[in-house]
């Protein structure tokens, strides 16, 4: 599983800038076949010479269906951790 991918904001501007913590992503790397849902759970920006130089690095927890509730859509059994 991946558990961070890292942007060049300057190539993924819309990207990088309109994800919000907590949001589903899809993932897919053709060299290694790799495809998945993922969480954004952190969120991490360094800028460089003044504004030219934009990164962004996302800490990712896999989506998996079982392990997530939505509040007002799933009831808590225990197993389960809260998203909003």
């Amino acid at each position: 599983a991946v558990r961070q991918i890292d942007l060049n904001a300057r190539f993924h501007v819309q990207q990088s800038l309109a994800r919000t913590l907590f949001e589903r992503i899809s993932l897919s790397d053709t060299q290694t076949g790799h495809s998945g849902d993922y969480f954004i759970v952190g969120e991490e920006h360094h800028v460089e010479q003044g504004g030219y130089r934009h990164r962004v690095r996302w800490l990712l927890e896999p989506a998996e269906d079982d392990r997530f509730f939505i509040i007002g859509q799933h009831k808590p059994d225990g197993t389960r951790y809260p998203m909003y």
